[in-house]
């Protein structure tokens, strides 16, 4: 599965759960969970 992270600006540690969630239960199924276009700091 991949992410696509072009809209995002910024993302704080509180909202990093769902993703990491995300990720566990694919992962669980054998699914690699990728992420795409993400900025870095500024």
């Amino acid at each position: 599965m991949i992410l696509m992270c072009l809209a995002v600006n910024f993302i704080d540690a509180s909202a990093l759960e769902n993703p990491e969630a995300v990720n566990q239960r694919l992962e669980d199924a054998s699914v690699t969970f990728h992420l795409s276009e993400v900025n870095g700091p500024r």
